[in-house]
């Protein structure tokens, strides 16, 4: 079932009148001007929370011709691109509505000019100034990694084809973002498919092929095994299960499902589900269907790489971490009281 992110796009330029021209103007990269960003949260009486306060300087937006990709300084991308069509336009409010496919939380956007726009969700709101794309390109070229923390090195994405980004030609890394967001036809071999295979089942399923989705995803299932060592190993498990117990609910096989909830859960974590979390959509299917003890254990799997603020060493990273073990108790508090939580995440 699609979930929609609503963003809301005022583009304050009078000769920019169509949707396709709106959505021109708001094409190209992005980063935070902290300077204003602070200055519109004092004019606003308005609080940064610690973290976005930590995170701020680091983040970036690329937008494209439907599609949206966050990146973190240092990193290639911190996932793979967010696709959208546009809802709705309104020319007299010079406004967009954009509809994306998964579940997040709603992103506001008001473009004040050819070079300035203010992006806000939940409580967040960054005033973003547009770079070029040379600028962008290396503010975001991620060096060789050195840590092992959930820090700006652990949501970083090495190149699929071994090369660093540093070396590799603008083709090469568009080739790469296609293969992490789930483009099989640009993989040129077993890794490379390996990397694209989980987006490419969930893309299926979302579009409702569900044959494709489970052949792919049980084909990453059986691929996982020989790549314990790589960063993707983790994102692959929970993939693979995911998918496959998705499917397996909507036919009915509510053991199966349970068996594939666990087992996505059943790795080390990876960069993106140490900082970002696993899906919690199969869980709350699950959990509307009364299979309440299950999901607890679901989540008290999750907890050892995504709420574990003991093993991190980072003192924002713990603080994070530690959030993320209140939310899931929180979680579980609501489960036991035979509720399923309404958090943006499980839906």
């Amino acid at each position: 079932m699609k979930v929609h992110l609503t963003a809301l796009f005022a583009l304050l330029l009078a000769t920019q009148t169509h949707a396709a021209d709106l959505e021109t103007q708001l094409t190209g990269y992005w980063v935070p001007d902290v300077e204003k960003t602070y200055e519109l949260a004092r004019k606003e009486n308005r609080t940064i929370t610690r973290i976005s306060r930590g995170w701020m300087p680091k983040l970036g937006w690329e937008f494209g011709s439907g599609t949206m990709l966050m990146h973190f300084q240092g990193n290639q991308a911190v996932n793979p691109p967010e696709h959208f069509s546009i809802k709705r336009s309104d020319k007299a409010k010079r406004t967009l509505v954009l509809e994306f496919e998964e579940g997040k939380p709603e992103y506001t956007a008001i473009v004040t000019g050819h070079d300035q726009l203010t992006l806000s969700w939940e409580k967040d709101k960054f005033v973003l100034n547009r770079i070029s794309k040379e600028a962008f390109a290396k503010r975001y070229t991620p060096p060789p990694p050195v840590a092992d923390d959930v820090t700006a090195q652990d949501i970083s994405t090495r190149p699929p084809a071994g090369a660093e980004q540093s070396d590799r030609s603008p083709e090469e890394r568009e080739r790469g973002m296609k293969l992490l967001g789930g483009d099989l036809s640009v993989a040129t071999n077993e890794v490379e498919r390996f990397y694209a295979l989980g987006h490419a089942a969930r893309n299926a399923l979302r579009d409702g092929k569900v044959k494709e989705a489970e052949a792919l995803a049980s084909e990453l299932a059986r691929l996982a095994p020989k790549y314990k060592n790589d960063w993707n190993y983790g994102n692959a498990i929970e993939d693979a299960n995911q998918v496959l117990g998705r499917i397996a609910l909507s036919k009915g096989d509510i053991a199966e499902a349970k068996k594939r909830l666990l087992a996505s859960a059943d790795s080390q974590g990876s960069p993106q589900l140490n900082s970002f979390g696993p899906d919690f959509r199969l869980a709350r299917e699950l959990a509307e269907k009364g299979e309440r003890e299950t999901v607890i254990a679901f989540l008290d799997a999750v907890a050892r790489f995504w709420a574990n603020p003991d093993e991190r060493t980072e003192t924002n990273s713990k603080r994070i971490a530690n959030e993320h073990l209140k939310q899931l108790q929180s979680w579980k508090k609501r489960l036991r009281a035979g509720e399923v939580p309404d958090h943006h995440k499980w839906r």
